[in-house]
């Protein structure tokens, strides 16, 4: 069997089991790569491949909504971010295996920002216009005066980082910087529950993190300290 053969083989849903099987020990990886993603690759072949040496097999393997919920559940412990954001992200995890990368996802992030030790709540900043203000002249603009507590509208912290259905802090008011950085703005800082945060598995900014609902604490300078 060619090279094409072999993954036109692996790749299509139509191919016999015993031929899959013997692709998926194919010393090549893009070959089993193939056979990791194919829909109709049978539930042993596919725990087979989720231990495979190769961190991009075991990607496909958690992105396939044939692989049956125990190879996800193992699939959502495994050391490689990628595979376990996309066990997350997969159609097929069970929602308490999805939880359960959510719930390790934010412990890490606590930790990795040094708020672990923060039992109920933490405090969070944000960069906000001199008015106190995000999304200004927007349907979602938002006032952040002290003193006030602010839910976001229609919950859903899933998917992009940016956008509707959350609101964004920093771990520290300095992060924020890399959001907002027009003459005049201010910084806040804010109290919010930890079963109201939500750390995405691979984030593009590694200190954002999403919230639903926070009290507004007060106006600080770009250290933190109170104004």
């Amino acid at each position: 069997m060619t090279y094409e053969e072999k993954l036109n083989q692996a790749e299509n849903p139509s191919t016999p089991p015993e031929i899959l099987s013997q692709l998926s020990k194919d010393e090549d990886a893009t070959v089993r790569r193939f056979v990791a993603m194919n829909s109709s690759t049978p539930p042993e072949i596919l725990s087979q491949l989720s231990k495979d040496e190769d961190a991009s097999v075991r990607w496909y393997v958690a992105g396939n909504p044939s692989t049956p919920p125990e190879i996800l559940s193992q699939l959502s412990k495994d050391k490689d971010t990628g595979i376990r954001c996309n066990v997350a992200k997969n159609p097929s995890t069970p929602p308490e295996i999805r939880d359960q990368i959510e719930s390790s996802t934010l412990n890490e992030w606590l930790e990795s920002h040094n708020l672990a030790k923060a039992e109920s709540s933490v405090i969070l900043f944000k960069r906000v216009s001199r008015l106190f203000q995000t999304q200004e002249n927007t349907k979602n603009e938002t006032t952040w005066t002290p003193g006030v507590t602010l839910t976001v509208p229609g919950w859903n912290p899933r998917g992009k980082e940016c956008g509707e259905g959350k609101f964004h802090a920093c771990d520290t008011a300095q992060n924020c910087d890399e959001f907002l950085h027009e003459d005049g703005d201010r910084y806040i800082a804010i109290e919010v529950k930890r079963e109201d945060l939500y750390a995405w598995i691979a984030p593009q900014y590694k200190n954002k993190i999403a919230f639903r609902e926070c009290v507004v604490l007060f106006e600080c300078d770009v250290n933190g300290k109170r104004i």
